[in-house]
């Protein structure tokens, strides 16, 4: 993989989400994935903690508290933080931590099961802006970004785009099937050279979901 100048990268955010095994549908070798995208795993916390208790079907709720295995008390106190969150402008619908303290904070305390991975978005300057655009754009999140140059280790990289609430991925459509040498890593992230990453995602442009699918650094915070 190429060596990176971070100083290009912004954050958006911090995503809380689950190593999920990779569908046999997309003919991937990696048995393991790792997304941000809604479209294939959850992320957490779910929207349902911070958008009311009438959000969830019958079960859900308590199924989730036994996923984390918390107790009435401390559900109570986890959905107490989350909300909190969600009102004071840090934690956005998609479930995204503006800040890294508050995604550690949630993440130490409630997601310490190996399923459970913290990880940082980021990207290029000139697609930051691109994304801070389409955030704004009929979207139903408060279009925040954390902004600050990305100092994470590189774990890989993806191609997304946004979607009201949540991001599209590539591999929703099976649009990599049509990518020349595209590689992945063992978490289901690109691992080719990020020149490579953001010429596939001008190659699949108004292709699959109605989204602009951008290139996005994923790192471990």
């Amino acid at each position: 993989m190429s060596s990176e100048k971070l100083s290009n990268f912004r954050t958006a955010g911090f995503y809380i989400c689950e190593r999920i095994r990779t569908p046999d549908y997309l003919n991937i070798k990696s048995t393991e994935m790792l997304t941000v995208s809604a479209c294939f795993g959850d992320i957490h916390p779910k929207w349902e903690v911070f958008m009311g208790r009438g959000c969830w079907l019958d079960g859900e709720e308590e199924e989730y508290k036994r996923l984390l295995g918390l107790n009435e008390e401390e559900y109570l106190g986890f959905s107490n933080k989350v909300g909190e969150l969600f009102d004071n402008g840090r934690i956005d619908v998609d479930g995204r931590f503006i800040f890294y303290y508050d995604a550690a904070e949630m993440y130490e305390r409630y997601f310490s099961l190996d399923r459970f991975r913290l990880v940082s978005i980021s990207a290029e300057e000139k697609y930051f802006d691109v994304l801070k655009n389409e955030l704004n754009k009929g979207s139903f999140c408060s279009g925040v970004m954390n902004g600050d140059e990305d100092t994470s280790e590189l774990l890989g990289y993806d191609i997304l785009g946004w979607d009201y609430s949540n991001y599209h991925s590539f591999l929703c459509n099976n649009l990599h099937e049509g990518l020349p040498d595209i590689r992945f890593n063992d978490l289901c992230l690109l691992d080719n050279d990020y020149e490579e990453v953001c010429g596939f995602a001008d190659m699949i442009k108004g292709f699959g979901e109605p989204v602009e699918w951008l290139p996005f650094r994923i790192g471990k915070p």
